[in-house]
């Protein structure tokens, strides 16, 4: 299987347009996609995935989860296991860990 993206590295693709602050710490197989934004001081760990258009704050930490296109994770927010819905906000220092994160249908 391709995965899209620039292969950096041993275990990290980056897609077009996205942006890594050089602070950030990358650890594990991690995938970003296009367009998206990982902040100042941001720690991925394991195996991570952030979708298009996903936004990272600084200093938030994420460990062996799922970002799908559009979520944001605010300032210092610390998210374990978990897969962020399309869209789905995640409050600054927030802790998660093992959710599905889903924004409630209009």
């Amino acid at each position: 299987m391709k995965v899209p993206g620039e292969k950096r590295g041993e275990s990290l693709w980056v897609g077009k347009n996205a942006q890594l602050h050089p602070s950030a710490s990358l650890e594990g197989y991690i995938v970003v996609g296009r367009d998206a934004v990982i902040g100042r001081g941001v720690s991925l760990s394991g195996d991570v995935t952030v979708g298009t258009d996903c936004w990272i704050r600084p200093n938030a930490t994420i460990k062996r989860s799922i970002l799908l296109p559009g979520a944001s994770i605010g300032d210092g927010a610390y998210l374990e296991d978990c897969i962020v819905g399309h869209g789905y906000d995640v409050r600054p220092v927030e802790t998660i860990r093992g959710g599905a994160l889903m924004r409630r249908a209009l």
